[in-house]
């Protein structure tokens, strides 16, 4: 960079001199501080370290104060001899106010630290003795504060400035608590006896409610040794007690190794980022469910400063905010700004090459301005600037580098003051920078615009009479703004306030009317009387003369107005604790409005702005988020309900910006958006860097009607959206909305008067009054040169056309849109139905299809109704009622207000290219016709051509109406006609000859013919190839040998034919080449009559069979005459006449020909015919053939019966086309099914069958017939799929009858067929059979019982009374007796003898029962088993001899129960010899009768297996299809 300097700071050199004019030891280096928020500096010069000197750019006088009280006088120091700089191209003379001005303080003894307070004007320093001296700006008054003994090492503010940490090189820390208006009072105290504090922070967590504990890190090396130092943070917990003497309670929370050089509150995340000697960056975050005193911090990230092999290099650090931390390495050229929420960091660009700037040099010193969003770093004689231009994307993109600093000197230390002021610390000196660059002023209210022009100038439009002004200011415009006819001008010292005169007859002329001092630029104008201001702890209202007239007091609690906004009669203010207070202004004495209501800032945000509409019923409020996707939230305040409302915008890809209230209308509220950094950052990706901006990459506004409680209901504040305007190009921001008008901001001057000639409001060109007001040639020039700012106002769609209505007309109009949004039409039509003003209908019309209102066809059809426009109206009426799309309605009546280019737009937003095509027709436009239907509609390509050459050919553009008419395939005809009627027989001739087209030659031709030369006309005929032409040309000269050369060598058709009529009619002997002829062309009638008139009998064939049907009987007609039947019996069936040919078969006998003709007769044919077909295949046995005919006559039973007699067999093939169809009449269909079924089952095709069954409806008979094939799956799946009860009880029975024991599968499907029947009886009897198998089988009593169990509760299901009784008591019989059975079988496994004894008295009581009645429930064996058991194994043979007796009477085998060794032991004890066999008496009958039966069951297992095999075939025969059947069946 060639020197160049940032020509917009100027430079103040403080002298040190002067400065330490007190006297005092020398120290080594300065004492500095500057206020974040005000311009006010202080410092501590070597020369006299026990004075401190106060530096503002306000104060108007220099005082000097001593510890007690004491004022000296003192002088302020001369400029510096470069204070004079050059600013913006022009020389800056330096006035008084410009030139910084001292107040000094002096202690008893030296300062060593010092801090002003966050938000005050007041300054603490700290001596080297402990004391803490409080100096206060308002009054020039000090305070002391004493504690500590030694002297004071560390001294930090909280946020908000309530408390204040002090730390003294005894390692006392105390806490001081500050409140506004009151003096320092000591909170609490700890004195740390290992450790030094290395820094400290407050922890501000919003959700804290006001409570900010203090984190320190404490350093510590063990035995000195520095290369074990540790770092340990320590956090405040809450203490016990408020006075002096109460101690500070400390928990650790984090250890970091090494020393602690940097320590940062991350307000993002609620975390602490720390910097260590080590160049390493820790980042501790707190638990989710962590409190202000919570316990230990978690870490989660932690990063190295320094890459490679630099970490012993020294880095300086500064925390940017949001989890952003700029850095740079000792002796490197990089600024490094790491992103601990992404852990990404990125690099500053010291290289601009449009500003020209190039620099590499080394980096020593960085330091942040939060108020600037700006970023400074230090180098060796230069200060570095980077600016942040998007406050809500920090990214790298975001940063711009302005023009450097040269200081020309080494740079100790750079400290940012307010937002102007930087304080850069030298080896010997101190200078002070202050930025006059600015945000140029800009800001409209009501029909006044203001924007600035230089730093001392303003520009001032009036819109209604486009009248303009200039304003020119004695002091440095630092704010301006305009409050109805009132501008307000702050210099930060004071408010000057002008009335406008808008009225006036020269440019706009501003009078003084008020100026009153103040420190705070929150001002507002009310009711062109009242001032109101902010001051420490109020508002103050006063008069134009400053006299105040009411205070509004804030309390503690409160805290401080930070933000004001004042609407009509209603004031806002808001303030640094998050609350909002409103207040009534309308009488004298200003009231409480509303509900004192704060704001979580965890929910809602830290508040950043506020508006308050007209009627003060809602205030809309932007806080700021901790969410970087989405910065800011916006939500409106409903003041009678105490509650929020939300308008939902996207908070993935746009936040609001900014946000106004229309000042006239309560109920229209406009939020500008912006995009997030993802939606920019996408668009740039998929566009590029050069692509234009799409609508959701710029700023857009959105406006909504907040609707009133009575409208909704309770709660109220709804919002409904009504428009969304893009903004204009080139604007920067959105500055106000008053209907019809959206005013915004635009910077740039090129920028600006485009968008005024866009927007129809002219140019900024001087008016002549203007002119005449030039006083010098700086103003001269400062006029006609461009302003860097300007206003424009975009008109809202609702009002286009409408801008300059009446207020009346303007309300009834934003009623109406209000209504409409609402979704209350008829309150919409009550609101404009006032309006008789025609204009403004037409005007409405016109915004409604200027704006593509296609949701506001009814309110259109009003507007034209009222406009008396009767074509627009049918226009609109006739396309409703055709149904075209609402886009084609709005564009018919576009067209009937003159307004074609909407029209086409609307028609090409439908997709209507036809009617754009036919609206460029209309109006002329026809290239713009050709070139859309090239490309858009291409169908009415041809069309458009033609229409377009019939337009050339009414000028006489003959040439270009045959190129159209060449483009539309229509100049065959057209252009002969067109140049005939025009009488240009020559070009005509010429374009024939050129054009080389047959059809234009046959038209020459025939043209010629007419005028009586056939030879000429012969010669156009050859070069048409009109064969015909020819033949008839030659004919006429009888030269019939030429013509039947060229029919031989064309063969044209039509010349075959005129040749053979010529032949017919002229010559005898030409008949056959006549016939030929004919034949040749074609012409079959004409060959057949000519053969037949000749008697040509064997032609007559010949030709037939190339004939039509028509042409075919005729011929066979005339053979049967000449009593030719078999050819007669041919043409007929080819000629479609089957019952004459058949006929003609029976009475010549021609019994071959009839059987090839019946085998083509179907369902088609006359039935009549088939069944005499039938008849014939009957009586020649061939009885498969009658069947089909029978069956295509619809003969079914006869066809049937056949079958039946004849053993046919039914295919399924001929079964479904016997089958009726489902339109059939339903008995009629059901027999004929139930028939073919029938059929079926005799030809024991079970599955065929079962599907007719099905079909006709018998569900019953077709599981009847299904059963007989044993296919137990398929049975199982028809009653699955029928869910019929019946079906469901045969399938059940017939599943029982299979050995179902050991298979689960088939006793599931008995259960589950049973229950869809709610067959109970059979369901529980069957279980009765699973409980008697269970008994017989396996001796499984206990599942025999819960057999009987399910039994019992089926039986209780059933319906019949008296039967359901008598069977319950069967069942509680057999469950009675197997619970005895299985009480006495548990007994005698016992051990006890009584209760094995009562088991053997249980089985007695057994048998001694009826046996029938016994063996119903348990098996008499197994009772008999468990008593001779018991007897046995007590040894009383006798009564196991006397059970085994009993055993042999009933008739029980003995040796199924019982052991053969064991029997034979109890007879021998009994002395008893037992029997050969011990069944029993009738022992060996009962063996007969057993074999007899299983010898009658295998007989029937043979003669079963014997059927299945014959059935086997028919089985495997299409059973899937039934399931299919059942569904259709169903359907």
């Amino acid at each position: 960079m060639g020197g160049k300097s940032n020509s917009n700071f100027v430079k103040f050199v403080v002298s040190t001199d002067r400065a330490g004019a007190g006297g005092g030891t020398s120290s080594s280096s300065f004492v500095v501080a500057a206020h974040a928020r005000e311009p006010l500096v202080a410092l501590v010069v070597p020369q006299a370290p026990a004075q401190v000197t106060v530096l503002t750019e306000e104060a108007a006088r220099v005082d000097t104060f001593s510890a007690t009280g004491a004022r000296v006088a003192g002088a302020a120091p001369a400029p510096a001899a470069d204070a004079t700089s050059r600013v913006k191209g022009r020389t800056k003379r330096t006035t008084k106010r410009e030139e910084p001005e001292e107040a000094t303080l002096g202690v008893d003894s030296d300062i060593c630290a010092m801090q002003w307070h966050p938000l005050q004007r007041l300054l603490v320093a700290a001596c080297v003795d402990g004391k803490l001296v409080v100096w206060l700006e308002a009054d020039h008054s000090t305070e002391a504060a004493l504690f500590h003994k030694q002297e004071i090492t560390f001294l930090q503010w909280n946020q908000d400035g309530t408390r204040l940490a002090t730390y003294d090189a005894g390692g006392t820390l105390a806490l001081w608590n500050h409140e506004r208006g009151t003096a320092l009072s000591l909170l609490s105290h700890h004195t740390f006896l290992q450790g030094t504090l290395l820094a400290g922070i407050f922890r501000n967590n919003p959700r804290w409610s006001g409570k900010t504990p203090f984190v320190g890190c404490f350093g510590r090396s063990p035995a000195g040794d520095e290369s074990l130092f540790t770092s340990q943070l320590m956090q405040e917990e809450p203490t016990t007690g408020a006075n002096a003497s109460s101690g500070a309670s400390f928990s650790e929370c984090g250890i970091i190794q090494g020393k602690i050089k940097a320590l940062y509150y991350n307000s993002t995340k609620d975390g602490v980022i720390a910097v260590n000697d080590i160049n390493q960056l820790f980042h501790f975050g707190a638990p989710a469910n962590s409190g202000p005193t919570a316990g230990k911090l978690d870490q989660s990230f932690q990063v190295k400063l320094t890459p490679g092999t630099t970490s012993e290099k020294d880095v300086m650090t500064s925390y940017m905010g949001e989890a952003l931390v700029a850095a740079c390495i000792e002796d490197e050229s990089v600024l490094r700004v790491w992103d601990l929420a992404s852990a990404h960091n990125f690099i500053l660009s010291m290289i601009d090459p449009v500003k020209g700037i190039s620099l590499n040099e080394v980096i020593t010193f960085v330091a942040f301005s939060e108020a600037r969003q700006s970023l400074a770093a230090t180098k060796t004689g230069k200060i570095l600037i980077w600016k942040c231009i998007n406050v809500f994307d920090k990214s790298q993109a975001s940063w711009e580098m302005l023009e450097p600093i040269d200081v020309g000197a080494p740079i100790q230390q750079l400290i940012w003051g307010s937002e102007n002021l930087l304080m850069a610390v030298l080896g010997d000196s101190i200078e002070l920078y202050v930025d006059t660059s600015m945000e140029w002023a800009i800001a409209t209210d009501s029909q006044l615009s203001l924007f600035q022009t230089a730093p001392d100038e303003l520009r001032l439009e009036y819109f209604p009479t486009k009248k303009m002004g200039k304003f020119k200011s004695d002091v440095r415009i630092k704010q301006a703004k305009l409050f109805g006819h009132h501008l307000s001008i702050y210099d930060g010292q004071q408010v000057v306030l002008h009335r406008l005169d808008p009225d006036s007859d020269r440019s706009l002329q501003a009078e003084e009317v008020a100026a009153v001092s103040t420190h705070s630029p929150l001002v507002a104008v009310h009711d062109d009387r009242t001032l109101i201001m902010t001051e420490e702890g109020k508002v103050q209202l006063c008069n134009f003369k400053g006299v105040a007239k009411q205070s509004l007091h804030f309390s503690f609690t409160d805290g401080e107005p930070i933000i004001m906004d004042v609407c009509g009669n209603f004031l806002a203010v808001a303030t640094t604790t998050n609350t909002l207070r409103l207040f009534d202004m309308e009488r004298r004495e200003v009231k409480k409005h509303g509900t004192t209501r704060t704001f979580d800032v965890q929910e809602f945000g830290k508040i950043i702005s506020i508006r308050i509409n007209r009627d003060g019923s809602h205030v809309s409020v932007l806080a700021a988020t901790s969410n970087p996707e989405a910065p800011v939230r916006a939500f409106v305040y409903v003041v009678e309900s105490n509650t929020t409302a939300v308008f939902n915008i996207d908070s993935a890809t746009r936040f609001v910006v900014n946000h106004f209230w229309d000042p006239l209308y309560p109920k229209l509220l406009a939020y500008e958006t912006t995009p997030t950094k993802r939606v920019v950052d996408n668009t740039s990706l998929s566009k590029g860097p050069d692509a234009a901006a799409d609508d959701n990459s710029v700023n857009k506004v959105t406006l909504l009607f907040i609707v009133n409680e009575a409208e909704v209901g309770p709660g109220g504040g709804v919002m409904l959206h009504s428009d969304t305007v893009v903004s204009p190009k080139g604007a920067t921001c959105l500055l106000g909305l008053r209907v019809p008008y959206l005013f915004f901001g635009v910077k740039n001057a090129e920028k600006q008067k485009k968008l005024h000639r866009n927007l129809g409001r002219g140019s900024d060109e001087e008016t002549p009054e203007d002119d005449e007001e030039e006083e010098d040639n700086d103003e001269e020039s400062s006029e006609r040169s461009e302003p860097p700012a300007s206003i424009v106002g975009v008109i809202l769609r609702d009002f286009t056309g409408m801008e300059n209505v009446e207020s009346t007309i303007r309300d009834a109009i934003l009623e109406f849109s209000y209504n409409l949004a609402l979704g209350n039409m008829d309150a919409a039509y009550k609101a404009v139905k006032v309006v008789k003003n025609s204009n403004v209908w037409a005007n409405m019309a016109q915004m409604m299809v200027k704006t593509h209102r296609v949701d506001m066809l009814g309110a259109l059809a009003v507007c034209l109704g009222n406009m008396g426009n009767l074509r627009a109206a049918a226009a609109l009426r006739r396309a409703a009622e055709d149904n075209v799309e609402p886009e084609a309605r709005l564009a018919a009546v576009a067209v009937h207000l003159g307004m074609i280019d909407d029209a086409i737009d609307l028609y090409t937003q439908c997709g209507r290219n036809d009617m754009v095509n036919v609206l460029y027709q209309a109006c002329g436009q026809w290239e713009k016709a050709l070139n859309m239907t090239e490309t858009l509609d291409r169908i009415h390509l041809k069309s458009t051509h033609y229409a377009y050459a019939k337009h050339l050919e009414s000028l006489l553009d003959f040439a270009g109406a045959i190129q159209h008419y060449e483009k539309a395939e229509t100049h065959r005809l057209e252009v002969p006609r067109m140049l005939f009627d025009a009488g240009k027989l020559m070009e005509l001739d010429t374009y024939i000859q050129t054009s080389n087209d047959k059809k234009l030659f046959l038209w020459k031709a025939q043209y010629v013919e007419s005028k009586g030369e056939p030879d000429e006309a012969m010669t156009y005929y050859e070069k048409a190839e009109d064969q015909l032409s020819l033949v008839r040309l030659y004919c006429a000269k009888e030269n019939f040998a030429k013509a039947r050369k060229i029919v031989d060598e064309t063969g044209d058709p039509a010349a075959c034919y005129h040749l053979a009529r010529q032949y017919e009619l002229s010559e005898e002997d030409k008949l056959k080449d006549a016939l030929k002829l004919y034949i040749k062309a074609g012409c079959y009638n004409h060959a057949i009559r000519l053969a037949i008139e000749q008697e040509m009998e064997a032609d007559v064939l010949h030709i037939a069979l190339q004939a039509t049907p028509e042409a075919m009987l005729l011929a066979a007609g005339y053979l049967e005459e000449r009593q030719l039947f078999d050819k007669a019996v041919l043409l007929y069936q080819k000629g479609g006449n089957l019952a004459k040919a058949i006929n003609l078969c029976f009475q010549a006998k021609l019994y071959e020909p009839l059987a090839m003709i019946a085998e083509s007769v179907d369902s088609k044919a006359d039935p009549s015919l088939a069944i005499k077909c039938a008849q014939f295949f009957f009586e020649k046995e061939q009885y498969a053939k009658a069947v089909q005919l029978y069956a295509a006559a619809d003969h079914i039973f006869e066809a049937l019966r056949i079958c039946k007699d004849y053993k046919v067999s039914l295919t399924e093939e001929m079964g479904e086309k016997m089958s009726p169809p489902a339109t059939e009449k339903p008995e009629v269909r059901q027999k004929v099914l139930r028939a073919i079924a029938h059929c079926y089952d005799k030809q024991r095709a079970y599955n065929l069958s079962c599907r007719k069954y099905t079909q006709a409806g018998d569900h019953k008979k077709a599981i009847e017939v299904l059963i007989k094939s044993d296919d137990t799956e398929k049975i199982v799946f028809f009653a699955s799929v029928s869910q019929k009860p019946m079906v469901y009880i045969i399938t059940a029975n017939y599943l029982q009858k299979l050995e179902w024991r050991d298979k689960p599968d088939i006793i599931k499907n008995i259960i589950l067929f049973y229950k869809k029947a709610q067959a109970w009886e059979s369901l529980a009897r069957f279980y009765q059979s699973c409980a008697q198998a269970e008994i017989d089988e396996f001796r499984r009593y206990d599942k025999a019982k819960g057999a009987l169990a399910e039994a019992k509760a089926c039986i209780m299901k059933m319906a019949s009374a008296p039967e359901r009784a008598t069977l319950v008591k069967q069942v509680e019989q057999q469950v009675t007796l197997v619970d005895q059975y299985l009480q006495a079988h548990q007994l005698l496994q016992l051990e006890d003898p009584q209760q094995r004894e009562q088991g053997a008295r249980i089985c007695n009581s057994i048998l001694q029962m009826p046996q029938q009645q016994v063996e119903e429930a348990v098996r008499l064996g197994d009772v008999y088993s468990l008593a001779i058991f018991y007897y046995y194994q007590n040894g009383d043979a006798a009564n196991a001899f006397e059970l085994l007796e009993q055993m042999r009477k009933r008739k029980v085998p003995v040796d199924v129960y019982i052991e053969q060794e064991i029997v034979n032991e109890i007879y021998h004890a009994v002395h008893k010899e037992a029997h050969r066999g011990h069944h029993g008496d009738g022992e060996g009958e009962g063996e007969e009768q057993e074999e007899q039966q299983e010898q009658e069951g295998g007989d029937q297992i043979e003669e079963r297996l014997q059927e299945g095999e014959e059935q086997r075939q028919q089985r495997e025969e299409g059973g899937e299809e039934i399931a299919e059947d059942v569904r259709e069946d169903q359907e």
